[in-house]
């Protein structure tokens, strides 16, 4: 999630903002973008004191926070952004994906419902993840599905789909979607390791070794799926 927040601040530079705080919000952002997340707090904090009505600059705070991992820093820099500007590009999404970190999965699907940004494939797929951490399977269901209906994030929305599929024990199915979302993201280390992962509990152990070692070699920090393809070739080796 972390390098969801870094791209799409890195995206959205042109923000206008306010000019008392233009030097130190282009200062913390500039540091951002060059890994130095300590510095750029200390400028993003800076400019919100300079400017503490600018949403803007709230969330680009929040920001540096998700980065870092901490996101009991970022959920009230988010939500601060939002209340300001519920119009503000991400910022009430990125209040919502805080709280789904925090495990906080009640509030986060009290803020997706009100959002209206346009990113319908997105919404229902955070939703359908918070619905399925509660444990309400069904509305988790209706919510994959909506996100399948939308023309936003379609890869994502296939891929998140497939993966609580695995989890509910509908194997083909879930075969299926994950196909779908490597078939849009051919290059897509978390999707070609979680249909590995499927074709393992079908026995089909040589297709899982492909998509296995694809995941690993486009990701080489992905341990599970490393963990996994050792497990996988020593079946193989048996045979």
């Amino acid at each position: 999630m972390t390098m969801f927040f870094h791209s799409v601040l890195i995206f959205q530079l042109a923000f206008q903002v306010s000019p008392g705080s233009a030097d130190s919000y282009a200062e913390g952002v500039l540091l951002l973008e060059q890994g130095k997340l300590d510095a750029a707090r200390a400028s993003l904090e800076l400019a919100v004191k300079r400017t503490p009505a600018n949403a803007q600059v709230w969330k680009a705070l929040g920001v540096v926070a998700a980065m870092a991992g901490d996101y009991s820093a970022a959920e009230p820099t988010f939500a601060r952004a939002c209340q300001l500007n519920a119009k503000l590009v991400d910022g009430c999404y990125f209040w919502a994906r805080a709280l789904y970190a925090l495990n906080r999965f009640e509030p986060a699907i009290a803020v997706l419902k009100k959002l209206d940004d346009g990113q319908a494939g997105r919404t229902q797929t955070a939703l359908g993840q918070a619905y399925e951490a509660l444990g309400k399977i069904s509305e988790a269901e209706s919510s994959f599905q909506k996100a399948l209906t939308a023309k936003d994030f379609i890869s994502e929305s296939q891929l998140r789909y497939g993966i609580f599929l695995y989890r509910t024990g509908r194997l083909t199915e879930s075969g299926d979607r994950l196909q779908q979302a490597l078939k849009l993201a051919p290059h897509s280390a978390e999707a070609a390791a979680e249909l590995g992962r499927v074709r393992y509990q079908q026995g089909n152990l040589e297709e899982s070794e492909t998509l296995l070692s694809n995941a690993v070699a486009w990701e080489p920090t992905r341990e599970s799926a490393r963990l996994l393809l050792d497990k996988v070739r020593k079946l193989q080796g048996v045979k």
